[in-house]
């Protein structure tokens, strides 16, 4: 709220929810703020068991009586809660059970959690991500495969970048789970730069091995788009290994559009501009992607791999995919479904006017020296 609003409207906003807790939270209840914009709440045992619904109901009142005197300064919370004695007893261990919870309903996009015993061990996990792959970009030792995208006769279009991290300590990691804790920190914009730079220069001598020109997909996440660092850093990184921008496709969510709409599609204008396409990831997903294309200045749609799955089996996803194509055909825009792994989804998708794949069917994710050999087998 300070970010987006000012401090002086933070801290409004604070004192404004602070006496809508005041108003609710009667005797037994004691209500405190504890720092910042952190307020603690204690409810009586006895009253908690009797009705334990109670709490819930009159935080949700809290926050209406909030919303009624000051619908001018919306806000959103997060709650965390721990109960005694089966969470801890004494007020240092309920605290930091409370604290988890909070944290926990923060990562999940959840407004309240109860303190369960695996978010701690949750917990502890992300803090060794956080901490080893700190390290792991000082180090450079993450790393870069590269999944071929092909045409109807197998020939090798483009490649999707994705990084990869082994650990000394904690073996593979999925970039699900690393991502999304990268996310939550500045490690998000250093794995940003990581890929772009070891990408493209990756790409250029890949390139050397083919006949025609290659595309590369990179992954650009929400945060990194939005840096003030990102065209700035994808420039140079083009400049310094002499890649043409018309050999990148940046491949984008539907969840980049969800704020700032006009910046977001000011961006992605500057760097076409420079030649640079863009792809529509995880297409069909998202519950509003159809209205947001007649606004955006995309080149592909890239249907997601859950349909795909069920293609042969679903008539729904059948359809959907059909439609797909159709959509795409009219916005005059390339297609490619990811996620090919049978002959016979191949078979179908092709029957439906898909051309353009990416999946296990073809080719899995390698390093770049298995693609150079898989390009120079081609000419």
């Amino acid at each position: 709220m300070n970010n987006r609003f000012g401090m002086e409207y933070g801290d409004k906003a604070v004192k404004a929810f602070a006496q809508s807790l005041e108003v609710q939270f009667k005797a037994p209840f004691l209500v405190f703020r504890n720092s910042g914009n952190e307020f603690c709440i204690i409810t009586p045992s006895k009253e908690s068991e009797n009705k334990p619904d109670l709490f819930e109901t009159t935080l949700k009142l809290a926050l209406r009586y909030y919303e009624k005197n000051n619908n001018e300064r919306p806000i959103n919370i997060c709650v965390g809660i721990a109960n005694y004695p089966e969470h801890g007893s004494k007020k240092g261990k309920l605290v930091r059970c409370a604290h988890l919870a909070n944290q926990w309903a923060k990562d999940t996009g959840k407004w309240l959690c109860y303190y369960q015993s695996d978010i701690e061990i949750a917990y502890l996990r992300r803090v060794k991500i956080e901490e080893r792959l700190a390290i792991a970009l000082t180090n450079k030792t993450l790393s870069m495969v590269y999944q071929c995208q092909v045409d109807e006769q197998g020939k090798i279009l483009a490649m999707e970048a994705l990084v990869r991290w082994k650990d000394d300590e904690l073996g593979m990691v999925s970039p699900a789970e690393f991502i999304t804790i990268a996310e939550q920190s500045d490690l998000i914009y250093k794995i940003g730069d990581f890929v772009l730079e070891r990408s493209i220069s990756e790409f250029v001598t890949m390139q050397q091995h083919s006949n025609t020109s290659l595309e590369l997909a990179i992954n650009i996440s929400v945060m990194q788009f939005k840096s003030g660092a990102f065209i700035p850093t994808l420039l140079r990184c083009l400049q310094t290994y002499d890649l043409a921008p018309q050999s990148i496709v940046l491949e984008i969510t539907e969840s980049l559009f969800m704020d700032n709409l006009d910046n977001v599609v000011d961006t992605i204008k500057s760097l076409k501009s420079q030649g640079i396409r863009f792809s529509m990831d995880d297409f069909g997903t998202g519950y509003s992607s159809l209205s947001l294309l007649r606004n955006l200045p995309i080149d592909e749609l890239k249907i997601d791999k859950s349909f795909i799955d069920d293609i042969l089996t679903d008539p729904k996803s059948n359809s959907m995919v059909q439609s797909i194509i159709a959509i795409a055909n009219s916005h005059n825009l390339s297609v490619i479904a990811e996620g090919v792994e049978e002959q016979a989804q191949f078979d179908i998708l092709v029957d439906i006017g898909c051309k353009r794949f990416q999946g296990y069917y073809f080719y899995k994710p390698v390093g770049s020296s298995a693609v150079s050999e898989y390009l120079q087998q081609c000419k």
